[in-house]
């Protein structure tokens, strides 16, 4: 999942630069799914800069499937 810049664009170009980001780094060179996030991400009410994991979980299991990966 990425959060794409106020103004950004996804785009199959930008999909291929990150993944191609990725496989340059041993513990991301499998991943083959992106998916962009309208943001923002969604955080722990307890701790606002700590990522929801279960939300986001959620968030992306709805769209994986109909995602253009």
């Amino acid at each position: 999942v990425v959060e794409l810049a106020e103004g950004a664009r996804w785009s199959p170009v930008l999909r291929q630069q990150l993944l191609a980001l990725g496989a340059s780094v041993a513990t991301t060179r499998d991943v083959q799914t992106i998916l962009p996030h309208p943001g923002p991400l969604p955080v722990d009410v307890r701790h606002n800069t700590k990522l929801n994991r279960e939300a986001l979980a959620v968030w992306a299991s709805l769209r994986v499937a109909t995602v253009d990966t």
